[in-house]
């Protein structure tokens, strides 16, 4: 900890609460890691008194990663004995570190205290996916019960009106369940009175709401007026405009009356100002005047910019009338969709995520529970806090005794927060901020001004940017204040920040961005190494297409991060067809459809012959041409009349497989310039339909269904993400850049703007102090106008406000990710000055002339500097220079850029190596390789496993081998392809035995469980033996000594992932269950092999490099504890487990061994273990390995 700075050291205080503002790069993450070690050396805390809540997922790993390292550093340099024990048992013990995402964080205090939530004690989590399938059912079966109604003026047929379809109506209710926390809220504190009260409320609410938006500035404003005013009539005492605002401003007073106050405002607004919103020149303000006043003049047009969104019509009182009723006909409505939403759930035991949170809420209403958790948790510490709401606000200041006893640690930067979209909600920071402001004092809320990722160039241009941005905050609107970027890399580099602009008419945007890119890389080859340094930030996935577009036209590689419309690519709307056809043969469109695709590539031409074919649809004029004699139209007959056959027996997940596996579909999109996004595309569709009929009873139709409700409603899906370190361009979202930082940044598309969210007819928007508005017919008028409620026009200008200053948030967060240059691109100026634009806020922010070449700015930049192991901030001037791009010449594409090298030339006579970084080695991969590197060599890099043991290659080389140990669900491949019924049997026992065990299915529940989920995927005469065979299986394993002896312990883990980066690769493992003891760690592995029980020893040995990996990956993660036991368990045999004691020796043994792996991928050299011949596919009948056959020298690895 010698390394923090003072700013970081201040944070260390554990003594007191502390509220942490942290600017960009400063390192909050690091702080928050270092306080949390800090409580845990420093105090006699245990560790699971400690609570870390992140915002996502993957940040919570990161921070269990960090703590880990940290511990371990520690207990490298740490001397006195008794701490060092400490270090070494909390290393063993952090695995079960409450280091969470808010959702789990409050799943598990659910699942604590089930009863006490009044909630099913095995509940289940459910996704958006089954949550959004619920509410669609819910709706369409209360809508169907209201709708039978014979009342003519029921809520729903009022609705249904009101919005102009049920369908509008649907989705205006799904919408509404989804985010119901705020609808509740109304329903009690908004809707729980009259409609009378309520329309007396909307007035009041009108009013009140004014006042505060306008009556401070209304004097402001008017004394400009007046002063400008008495400027045109000293230039012309008859000036008409001029004479008549003296008039209104001599006679007007502002007064209680909120009504008379906007007639007035509103009869200067039509004589001062233009239809356009600014100030008259012509027969007004002369032009010498107006840029004298450039100031005033924009005071006042943003004035009356804010007033044009109140309308306040005579008949405001009547709008306010129907609006309340509507708005009551839809609460009524809403509470019996939730009712029912409810009951599906509570049927299930299942719990969404809004459940979660709310639920989680209500249970600290109970006093004795309030009081238990908030005495188990001494220490919380929340990250990204500047994302937070209100209701977990109210679950994390419960947990620390609203700051009584506990002590809260909370970290975020408020200019950061721009997930608003998400009910973020900013006032929570500045509130609970205050909550320990007052408990601890000022000394508690602290910052973190020091950068140590941006150059200073880049830092003081933010600085200089985002100083007048944020100047003169109202946290009404949710602004923020400036704090300034401390330059704290010790790095001399300055940095670079540049401007482009477009004109479009000799080149577009994006090709000036991707010929930037090339002269960049070119230019700074040694710090922008890889094109993975460089990124492409958007604010929309829109501008996706266009920079691909531009990237493929001057051959640049680039990684789209999260694009979205994967149910919208044809390969999937291909595999649609396929199984529409399956389900039905008479869907021509769908039959056509699969024939024109990759997978069988008939030309139109030949389509419109079939056509002609004898048959009432497309299948029986294709089987009527196949039996004609056609030799091309039979093959096609009978592969998809197999496929027909096997639909109704095999599970739907090995049939795609087994349809993609003997077609040449994935070849073709291979081939293709996004081949390598198809190909991920198409393994998250397998991956989601195998958790699509894995987790749910489901059928072919079931499928077909989901599939097609997907392609037509699920727009938003993001496409497969790329394999992590892809050397390309990154083009990604804003939002998705949140918390990376890039060498070189281009914020592109700076001139896009985009709609406010404003009150519209047909839509309803919940607020939570306005309530529930939508623009109204009058007198049932439902073509005519529909009309704004006054309260209407206050929700506008309110959320136009807090738009604006998320935006200014999103441009910061923008610029922030970049570390040493930064490219800003926009349209030319004229079409950057609309408003909404990060190049409208530019403009504001810099306020200089974009006409020039480049533009200088001048100021003070502080430097964070160390002399002599003590830090200091040193204020110095600084200038720079930013050029302005508007036009590059021809520059060569990245493929002429690459092969121009220095012509310096060497001959390299050694063998060349790969020196790739960051494989990821799981436990199956290690395994094949110790059996034999050559076989790992043509599973995993030439992925022959299934194709060779299936294929014509291996039976007219060798005959037909086959080898039960052959496993081939460990592939990481694409394809798999099943043949048999035994293999079937075999492949899907394991699988739900697994399933069963992972979810803990109680033993009452097995029989049933078992049956339903078989009878969904086999007919009943394959089902029938099988799911005998699993339930008695399963049965005696359940009642067996060695189940009840792993589940006597307390702390028990299943499915565990483990993680173990080892120098620059990464280790990865998934555990059937891990037990981690005071006296030892037990690691279990479950193996549904069906063997006699004289095979147990053997067959478990062959299972031994697989457990020792994950024992090697444990041991780190646990300070190398030699008490770890390994178990293979046999289902078939609970009561023989076989043991294995991991000690010094295996670890030797696996350190090398894994070495040794490293090196030979890296080497590309695979030798052949000759003494695994007789159990492995690539050998024949006579335990010759292929390698040796003159006929295989295709794959040799000697070449």
């Amino acid at each position: 900890m010698n390394n923090l700075t003072p700013h970081q050291s201040k944070a260390l205080n554990i003594d007191r609460s502390v509220s942490l503002t942290a600017n960009a790069g400063s390192g909050k993450t690091f702080v928050l890691s270092q306080r949390f070690i800090e409580i845990l050396l420093a105090t006699d805390t245990q560790l699971n008194q400690i609570a870390a809540i992140t915002f996502t997922e993957k940040a919570a790993g990161e921070l269990f990663k960090r703590i880990s390292d940290e511990l371990y550093k520690a207990s490298l340099v740490i001397s006195d004995k008794s701490q060092a024990e400490k270090i070494d048992r909390l290393r063993k013990q952090i695995v079960s570190a409450k280091i969470s995402t808010i959702h789990s964080f409050c799943t598990d205090l659910l699942r604590e205290y089930p009863v006490e939530a009044s909630i099913d004690a095995n509940f289940i989590p459910i996704n958006e996916q089954k949550a959004s399938e619920l509410i669609d059912l819910s709706i369409e079966h209360t809508l169907n019960d209201l709708l039978r109604d014979d009342n003519p003026i029921s809520d729903a047929k009022e609705l249904i009106r009101l919005l102009g379809s049920r369908s509008k109506l649907v989705a205006e209710l799904a919408e509404l369940i989804k985010k119901r926390k705020k609808v509740l809220f109304l329903t009690e504190s908004f809707y729980s009175v009259s409609e009378v009260e309520t329309v007396n409320r909307l007035s009041e609410l009108f009013g009140s709401n004014f006042k505060i938006l306008f009556n401070d500035k209304i004097p402001v404003i008017l004394n400009q007026i007046a002063h400008i005013n008495s400027l045109v009539l000293e230039n012309k005492k008859n000036n008409e405009r001029a004479s008549d605002v003296s008039n209104i401003l001599r006679e007007y007073k502002l007064n209680d009356s909120t009504a008379e106050n906007i007639k007035t405002l509103k009869r200067i607004q039509d004589i001062v100002l233009t239809s356009g919103g600014t100030v008259r020149v012509q027969g007004y303000l002369s032009a010498k005047i107006k840029d004298e006043l450039t100031e005033e003049l924009n005071d006042i047009e943003n004035f009356f910019n804010d007033l044009d969104e109140i309308a306040l019509s005579d008949n405001y009182q009547e709008i306010n009338k129907v609006l309340a009723r509507y708005s009551y006909a839809l609460v009524r409505t809403f509470q019996n969709v939730n009712t029912e939403y409810e009951r599906k759930k509570n049927e299930s035991g299942y719990l969404d995520f809004e459940d979660i949170l709310l639920k989680t809420k209500k249970l600290f209403d109970d006093v004795s529970v309030r009081q238990s958790i908030s005495k188990k948790y001494k220490y919380l510490l929340v990250d990204e806090y500047q994302d937070t709401n209100e209701i977990q606000y109210e679950i994390f200041l419960p947990v620390v005794d609203d700051l009584k006893s506990g002590n809260l640690f909370i970290v975020g930067d408020e200019k950061q927060s721009i997930y608003r979209f998400r009910d973020a909600e900013l006032q929570v920071f500045s509130r609970t901020k205050a909550d320990i402001q007052k408990v601890d004092g000022d000394e508690s809320a602290l910052t973190l001004p020091d950068s140590f990722r941006m150059a200073p160039n880049l830092c003081f241009f933010i600085n200089y940017l985002f100083s007048e941005l944020f100047k003169n905050p109202n946290l009404f609107f949710n602004e923020v204040s400036a704090s300034a970027l401390v330059s704290a890399r010790n790095e001399k580099y300055p940095g670079t920040v540049e401007f482009i602009i477009s004109d479009e008419e000799n080149e577009s945007e994006a090709e000036l961005v991707a010929k930037r890119i090339l002269k960049l890389r070119r230019e700074n080859s040694d710090r922008l190494n890889s094109w993975n340094k460089i990124a492409v930030l958007v604010r929309k996935r829109s501008s996706f297409v266009e920079l691909q577009k531009s990237f493929i036209k001057f051959q640049i590689p680039f990684n789209v991060i999260g694009g979205t419309g994967f149910y919208q690519k044809q390969s999937i709307s291909d595999i649609y067809n396929y199984f529409s056809f399956l389900m039905n043969d008479k869907n021509d469109s769908a039959l056509v459809g699969i024939l024109r695709s990759p997978f069988f590539m008939v030309s139109d031409s030949e389509i419109f012959k079939l056509s002609l074919a004898e048959g009432s649809s497309y299948w029986e004029k294709l089987e009527a041409t196949a039996n004609s004699g056609d030799s091309s139209w039979l093959k096609i007959y009978n592969l998809l009349s197999n496929y027909k056959s096997l639909a109704k027996r095999m599970s739907i997940p090995l049939l795609l497989r087994k349809i993609l596996s003997e077609s040449d579909f994935i070849s073709i999109l291979s081939s293709r310039i996004d081949g390598q996004q198809e190909l991920s595309n198409l393994n998250k569709l397998i991956s989601l339909t195998s958790d699509f009929f894995t987790s749910e009873f489901n059928t072919l139709y079931d499928y077909v269904t989901f599939l097609n409700e997907a392609i037509s409603g699920i727009i938003d899906e993001a496409q497969a993400q790329l394999k992590a370190g892809s050397n390309g361009v990154n083009i990604l979202t804003i939002h998705q850049a949140k918390g990376l930082e890039f060498k070189a940044v281009f914020l592109f598309n700076c001139s896009e703007s985009s709609l406010m969210n404003k009150v519209k007819a047909r839509s309803f928007v919940a607020d939570k102090d306005l309530g529930l508005l939508t623009k109204v017919p009058i007198g049932d008028n439902f073509f005519g106008e529909y009309q704004s409620a006054p309260v209407a026009g206050i929700y506008n200008l309110i959320e136009s406000k807090k738009e604006i200053a998320e935006l200014k948030r999103l441009l910061y967060v923008a610029l922030t990710r970049a570390e040493d240059f930064l490219f800003i691109s926009m349209m030319n100026e004229e079409k950057s000055t609309r408003k909404q634009t990060f190049a409208a806020l530019i403009n504001q922010g810099l306020r200089q002339d974009f006409n020039q070449d480049f533009i200088t700015l001048e100021g003070e930049l502080s430097y964070l500097k160390k002399d002599n192991g003590s830090f200091s901030t040193k204020a110095e001037a600084i200038k720079i220079e930013i050029p302005i791009t508007r036009t590059l010449e021809n520059y060569e594409d990245a493929s002429e850029s690459n092969s121009n090298h220095s012509d310096d030339k060497k001959i390299i006579l050694t063998k060349i190596a790969d020196n790739s970084k960051g494989e990821v080695i799981s436990a199956t991969r290690f395994s094949t390789f110790s059996q034999c590197p050559l076989k790992y060599n043509f599973i995993y890099n030439y992925k022959l496993g299934e194709l060779f043991r299936h294929s014509s290659i291996q039976k007219n080389f060798f005959g037909t081998k086959e080898s039960d140990d052959y496993n081939r669900s460990e592939l990481n491949s694409y394809l798999f392809d099943d043949e048999t019924v035994r293999e079937e049997f075999s492949r899907v026992k394991g699988q739900f035995i697994h399933y069963v065990l992972r979810k803990n299915i109680n033993i009452d529940q097995l029989d049933y469980f078992v049956d339903q989920k078989f009878r969904n995927i086999f007919n009943q005469e394959i089902t029938e033996p099988l799911v005998k065979n699993i339930q008695t299986e399963l049965r005696d394993f359940y009642l067996s000594s060695q189940y009840k002896f792993l589940n006597s312990f307390p702390n028990i883990h299943n499915e565990y992932e483990v993680y173990l980066k080892q120098e620059d690769y990464y280790l990865f493992g998934i555990l059937d269950k891990l037990i981690i003891d005071d006296e030892k760690i037990l690691i279990v592995d479950f193996k549904t092999d069906s063997i006699d029980a004289d095979e147990i020893q053997s067959k478990a040995k062959k299972y031994l490099p697989q457990l020792k990996f994950y024992a090697y990956i444990i041991s780190r993660l646990f300070n190398k504890k030699k008490n770890i036991e390994c178990r293979v368990i046999f289902t078939k045999h609970p009561e023989q487990p076989f043991k294995f004691e991991y000690d010094n020796q295996s670890d030797d043994e696996m350190k090398s061994g894994i070495t040794k792996m490293i090196r030979s991928i890296r080497m590309n050299e695979y030798t052949a273990n000759l003494d695994e011949c007789s159990y492995c596919i690539f050998s024949d009948n006579h335990s010759n390995c292929i390698k040796k056959n003159p006929k295989f020298n295709l794959f040799s690895t000697d070449q």
